[in-house]
């Protein structure tokens, strides 16, 4: 296999991977990340948060998969560019994914042992408004597509886009593996199942997303936790559990109506969150927000990126604001 990498002309991908990745000229943003390492974090610099997905829940995405005549790792890589979407509002995602690089190497790939992958971009546009099977099988096409240049390096990948030098072209990197290593080995039967297998490793990455396709489904997310807080990295892998199951249920969704919330969160929104205040009767809302100004004068009440606003400086404000309109001749209905 390596032989046959040092005969290859990399130079010939290039306009294939200049196509794939014209215009996108910076990472996919982490917004739940912090801007730069934690100082002081406790413990552990890497982090796993992981969960299996119920059997039913497996099965019904394997259904799901062949219905679309699509993969389970393509409807993975689909949730994850939904959910980097939807926490960014960006409709170009660009994430990391790793190719097992067996099928188009030589012959007898297949058997060998060593290490083959190579990991590389993958860019994903998102219409909200675009049904989700088409979009999957999309998706596939260009999955399918990229087998022909999955061998370039990475380094050359990244020299070829519009990314700035120095910058990373992706912040997040999808692995999916068909089976744990410990399903694998125990398989084997005899005095191997008798022992438990773990795979441990990190990348370079903040941010790693790992899938198994036992089956029961495995989702590990592995992290920095300089970047990322560990409460953020579980709520982010509730959220992906919630999309892969919103495409079990509704394969005739759009990408917009498919579910993120998990159910706990769902509820603190509509109920925790909305239990009725008792106001004065017939008070304005002016007036409420006044009474509250009395109760709390120096507590925040309104935030903007580094602006803070007590609740005395907001009516302050308010009040300069209404008398001024009042000057120009701003009467009410207007």
């Amino acid at each position: 296999h390596i032989d046959w990498l040092d005969t290859l002309d990399h130079d010939q991908a290039k306009p294939y991977w200049k196509g794939v990745l014209a215009g996108f000229r910076a990472p996919s943003s982490l917004v739940v990340a912090r801007d730069r390492d934690a100082e002081n974090v406790a413990g552990s610099v890497r982090g796993v948060h992981e969960i299996r997905l119920p059997a039913a829940l497996t099965t019904a995405l394997r259904a799901r998969a062949r219905e679309a005549s699509v993969t389970l790792n393509t409807l993975l890589q689909g949730a994850w560019a939904l959910l980097l979407h939807r926490y960014s509002g960006e409709s170009d995602i660009v994430f990391g994914a790793t190719r097992a690089g067996r099928r188009s190497s030589v012959t007898g790939a297949e058997g060998m042992v060593g290490l083959l992958i190579n990991t590389l971009p993958m860019r994903v546009s998102i219409d909200p408004e675009s049904e989700l099977v088409p979009w999957l099988q999309r998706l596939r096409a260009r999955q399918v597509e990229l087998r022909d240049y999955e061998h370039t390096p990475l380094v050359k990948v990244q020299g070829w886009s519009d990314v700035p030098r120095g910058m990373p072209l992706f912040e997040s990197l999808l692995v999916y593996e068909n089976q744990t290593l410990d399903t694998q080995l125990r398989a084997q039967g005899g005095a191997w199942s008798k022992r438990r297998f773990h795979y441990r490793g990190q990348t370079n990455y903040p941010l790693t997303v790992i899938a198994y396709g036992d089956e029961e489904l495995l989702l590990q997310l592995e992290y920095s936790r300089p970047r990322l807080d560990d409460d953020v990295v579980a709520r982010m892998l509730g959220h992906l559990q919630t999309l892969l199951g919103g495409m079990a249920a509704y394969p005739q969704a759009r990408l917009k109506d498919l579910p993120l919330l998990t159910e706990g969160e769902r509820r603190q929104a509509i109920s925790d969150w909305n239990k009725a205040v008792s106001h004065p009767k017939g008070a304005c809302l002016h007036e409420r927000f006044e009474i509250q100004v009395a109760r709390t004068p120096d507590a925040v009440a309104l935030v903007y990126e580094d602006q803070r606003l007590s609740y005395a400086q907001l009516n302050e404000r308010a009040n300069r604001l209404a008398h001024r309109l009042r000057e120009v001749g701003v009467v009410p209905d207007q």
